[in-house]
Order: structure tokens, then C-alpha cells, then sequence
């Protein structure tokens, strides 16, 4: 069969709109994952609470404080500051405590302190002391709950 060169033929399209789509799941995706991984950086094993019980009043502008056993702190997914009397975690933690500010005279901002169970107390203490420093008076530490634990 002949085609007649009067016949004009139709030239071939490509619809980008379901690659940009795809472009864009995939960019949430790796940023989601992303965030998941940073959290799972630095391993802490918690210290053991047979009266744990558990957040139910989750607040999502809470400042998380991951400390290790030799007292480094891991604060907003970031790399580790040597101690809570380092500059930079002091000025964090003044940052998060002057946006924190409600309609109060005190800064509503949670703390969450997650310690590694090996780590000597006077490091937590430093952490109360500055969060103290800075008007943070909801400080809440993080345990894991023992089920193992007989019961009396």
C-alpha cells in the first residue's frame, strides 16, 4: 500500500507531565528517607524503667537531645557537639527557647533527653542546668520500659 504524498503525517508527542509527577514522588521519597536516616545515625541504648510509661501528649515542636556515653549531643540531626556547655548547643538551645516563646513569660518548649544508659549523670545535669539557663523548664527524659521487670 501506497502512501500519497498529499497525506500529511502526524508528528509524534511526548507528554512530560507524568515524568515531572514521577520526578517529584521520587524527590519526596529520597528526602523522607533521608530525614528517617539521620534520626537512626546514632545508636542509643536507653537506660531500662519498669514504671516507663508511655508520651501521650506527643508534641511536634518538641526539641530532641541525643546524648552519648561520653556525653556528645546530637541535637536537630546534626553532627555531634562535644557537650551541652559547647557555644554552638548553648545557642541552639537560646534559639529554640526564644521561638518557643507563647503568650507566657517562659518559653513553652519541651525537651526530650535521650541519654545512652552508660552515660555518667553529671552530663544530663549540665543539660538542666542549661535548658534552666535559658527559662526550658519542661524537660522529660526518654526510657525504654522494661517488661522483664518483676512485679510486686
Amino acid at each position: 500500500m501506497r502512501l500519497s504524498s498529499s497525506q500529511k503525517q502526524e508528528e509524534a508527542s511526548f507528554s512530560m507531565t507524568p515524568m515531572i509527577d514521577i520526578v517529584f514522588l521520587l524527590i519526596i521519597f529520597f528526602i523522607t528517607v533521608t530525614e528517617f536516616s539521620k534520626q537512626e545515625k546514632y545508636k542509643l541504648e536507653l537506660p531500662r524503667a519498669d514504671m516507663a510509661n508511655p508520651d501521650e501528649n506527643i508534641k511536634h515542636d518538641r526539641l530532641l537531645v541525643n546524648m552519648a556515653k561520653g556525653g556528645q549531643v546530637y541535637v536537630l540531626c546534626g553532627d555531634a557537639i562535644p557537650n551541652v556547655r559547647d557555644p554552638q548547643f548553648q545557642q541552639i538551645l537560646a534559639r529554640e527557647a526564644k521561638e518557643s516563646l507563647g503568650r507566657g513569660k517562659s518559653p513553652d518548649r519541651e525537651v526530650i533527653l535521650r541519654a545512652d544508659k552508660d552515660m555518667p549523670f553529671h552530663h544530663a545535669q549540665d543539660l538542666i542546668l542549661a535548658c534552666r539557663k535559658v527559662g526550658v523548664w519542661r524537660l522529660k527524659l526518654q526510657t525504654e520500659r522494661d517488661d522483664k521487670a518483676e512485679k510486686k
